[in-house]
């Protein structure tokens, strides 16, 4: 009997961010280190074993070491380090690992709360018209084509006077222009509120994508200083945009 022929184990993420995304999203198993000093084969047979719910060969079938097949670079500029390593697995009997995740973002809401009843829904909804009548934030839900595609907010922490927008859109609702439709429905709504004079947008230097929103809205570019990189593709430089309630009440006029 011919032998079998190899086949590549491929992963697809799983959660809400990639629910709707196939092409280009299968990928090797894989991780980040904890550590900028640690051993990248060891961290590789770590994040598999996450993965997959086994652990990787400890050699190939002849006793060698796994072989190693170079890098690349991802677009956002992380470099993934791979080998090689000849195996059986069964994929029916892959159990990766699992975490809870607040879904939309901002929303208090996690899986094990899915899904709400009506009556749940309306106390969730009240519960947040409370906490923007006490000061706090306000958390809105992004939908398109009758499902929630991203979640959008106007937030206090930017000091007195001041909202700042924020806004995230799911990579498959990318391009369509939602976030800025959102940006500046929360604009008009900011600027009901008595005492605020300035909208401001916050991003990373590095997402390009997200400084087209307040620049397609013609908020001015004020500055940009040091902040914590909350993701790896980040730069670690914030980038602030502001718009006045005077310019704001202006261009709606005009439009």
């Amino acid at each position: 009997m011919a032998a079998r022929e190899p086949e590549i184990l491929l992963g697809h993420p799983g959660g809400p961010f990639f629910a709707r995304s196939d092409e280009g999203y299968w990928s090797i198993p894989k991780g980040e280190p904890d550590h900028a000093d640690e051993d990248l084969l060891a961290v590789a047979r770590r994040e598999f074993a996450e993965e997959i719910g086994r652990p990787a060969p400890s050699c190939q079938p002849d006793g060698s070491a796994p072989i190693p097949l170079g890098t690349i670079v991802q677009k956002g500029g992380k470099v993934v380090y791979a080998w090689a390593i000849e195996g059986d697995l069964d994929p029916a009997t892959a159990r990766s690992n699992v975490f809870e995740l607040e879904w939309p973002p901002r929303s208090g809401r996690h899986g094990a709360d899915e899904p709400l009843s009506l009556d749940q829904r309306r106390a969730m909804l009240a519960r947040r018209e409370q906490e923007w009548l006490r000061g706090g934030d306000a958390v809105l839900a992004v939908t398109a084509e009758g499902q929630v595609v991203g979640s959008c907010g106007l937030h206090r922490r930017r000091g007195p006077g001041t909202l700042e927008i924020g806004y995230w859109i799911h990579s498959s609702f990318l391009r369509r222009r939602l976030a800025t439709r959102a940006s500046a429905l929360l604009t008009d709504a900011a600027f009901t509120v008595v005492g605020i004079n300035y909208v401001e947008i916050h991003h990373d230097e590095a997402n390009v994508a997200s400084a087209g929103v307040p620049q397609r809205l013609g908020f001015e570019f004020v500055g940009e200083q040091p902040d914590e990189r909350a993701a790896p593709s980040d730069s670690g430089i914030d980038c602030t945009w502001r718009m006045s309630r005077t310019i704001w009440l202006a261009q709606r006029h005009h439009r």
